[in-house]
């Protein structure tokens, strides 16, 4: 985008009537930034005649958006919480221009600088994808990363936890309560998505079908294997000799509940076996049994024996048979419908929430927010420490924004004697509209 251009787009947004729709802390902000902005580009570019050439030009730029960035972080004005406002839109802008000087920095850093990791291994997203857009993401606790709203979705659809997509010290992390409401309140799309995923895996992982039970009997396998997550479970690891308490207790919970079915549904469940093969072996699930209960004749210490391995086999059989979820004991045929319909519906979500985040003609609204007033006084609180805010907004602004501090209530359009109003007409308006109209 031209440097002319981008004047034009400050100087419309600065007279938009949607500004009166946000709170009235929020108005300052807007108008304070995109007023320097304003000047910061006429200064540099002489109002649009020319262009940004010289590393200091893009430095200063760059500056401002690390300014704003420390004015809106831990608020609800931060760009990935309102992507759709048209400050958002500017800043990305100034952020894509700058990304073509910077060319080792992506314009997620540039908005965002507090941001430490550009590539996140689990999903292979890189920051620097160029069809990466604002909607796509909400940020960490810390501000130091960002959560893919999309692919953190997915992959809790095997277990039902919302986890991080890049590693940490080589492991995964599970999302805090505060970023899991981020995430799950995104969007309409988003909150559609997770009571899909819940519903699902709610039959997976609390059900009594037979491809519940199993899927427990896999998790607790790995969790008692050699390579299970010790922060997590540190009381039930094992080693390459011998499974840990977790596995153990797994395995003498789920044969509980196998012993309790009758011949034929034991049969039934033995003749399931996997297409793949694991180890030179796809194994039926009378295998994997004979080889957890352990006979009496056996070096336990062979690799056959594995739990870790044996709980991949059992993952590849219930990939083979997911008609295993709707078999119940004593009724093969019982509730078989219902994990159908619930992964149908999870498809249905997913669709459209890809649909969402990703198609140019559809703007989707965005409702990740940090979930309590405090963010809302903070933007305030930073508002307040600007040495040239009055300079910008003027002193009657100030102590408008005072009174308001407390509230999230919109500015009436009917109150055109509020001196950050677009349609007020006072005498200092003529004075400083420089800061935001074209000049030729």
């Amino acid at each position: 985008m031209h440097a002319a251009d981008l004047l034009k787009l400050i100087s419309k947004e600065l007279n938009a009537d949607s500004l009166n729709y946000t709170s009235y802390v929020t108005q300052v902000l807007y108008k304070y930034s995109l007023r320097k902005l304003y000047d910061l580009i006429a200064d540099i570019t002489n109002y649009g005649k020319d262009e940004l050439r010289y590393a200091h030009d893009y430095n200063q730029l760059k500056s401002f958006l690390a300014d704003f960035y420390g004015i809106v972080q831990y608020t609800d004005a931060l760009p990935l919480h309102s992507p759709n406002t048209g400050i958002s839109k500017i800043m990305l802008q100034v952020a894509l221009i700058l990304e073509t000087f910077f060319t080792n920095t992506s314009r997620f850093e540039l908005l965002m600088p507090s941001i430490q990791v550009t590539d996140y291994t689990v999903s292979g997203t890189s920051l620097r994808g160029s069809k990466l857009k604002l909607n796509h993401f909400v940020m960490s606790d810390d501000n130091t990363h960002l959560i893919e709203v999309l692919a953190c979705l997915q992959f809790s659809n095997e277990d039902g936890v919302l986890k991080h997509t890049c590693l940490f010290n080589g492991k995964i992390r599970k999302l805090s309560q505060t970023e899991q409401f981020r995430v799950i309140n995104h969007s309409k799309e988003t909150r559609e998505y997770w009571q899909a995923l819940k519903q699902k895996n709610e039959i997976k992982l609390l059900g009594n079908s037979f491809g519940a039970n199993l899927y427990r009997l896999a998790n607790d396998l790995r969790d008692g294997g050699e390579h299970a997550d010790r922060d997590a479970y540190g009381y039930g690891y094992g080693n390459s000799l011998d499974s840990g308490v977790a596995a153990n207790v797994g395995i003498l919970n789920f044969f509980i509940w196998y012993d309790a079915l009758s011949e034929a549904e034991q049969q039934y469940l033995c003749s399931k076996k996997s297409k793949t093969v694991v180890q030179y072996e796809a194994l039926s699930l009378k295998v994997i049994f004979e080889r957890l209960r352990r006979p009496d004749r056996a070096d336990f210490q062979q690799t056959k024996f594995c739990v870790e391995i044996l709980a991949h086999h059992i993952d590849m059989v219930l990939e083979a048979n997911p008609d295993l979820y709707d078999v119940y004991p004593k009724n093969k045929n019982a509730g078989t419908i219902r994990f159908q319909l619930a992964t149908k519906a999870v498809a249905n979500a997913e669709f459209r929430l890809i649909r969402a985040l990703q198609d140019p003609m559809q703007q989707q609204i965005v409702t990740a927010t940090y979930a309590n007033f405090k963010p809302a006084l903070l933007l305030f609180d930073n508002l307040m420490k600007l040495r040239d805010l009055r300079e910008y907004v003027g002193a009657r602004t100030i102590e408008n924004m005072r009174r308001h501090k407390n509230t999230q209530s919109n500015v009436s359009k009917k109150d055109r004697n509020d001196p950050i109003h677009p349609h007020h007409a006072q005498t200092n308006r003529a004075q400083r509209r420089a800061r935001f109209t074209q000049r030729g």
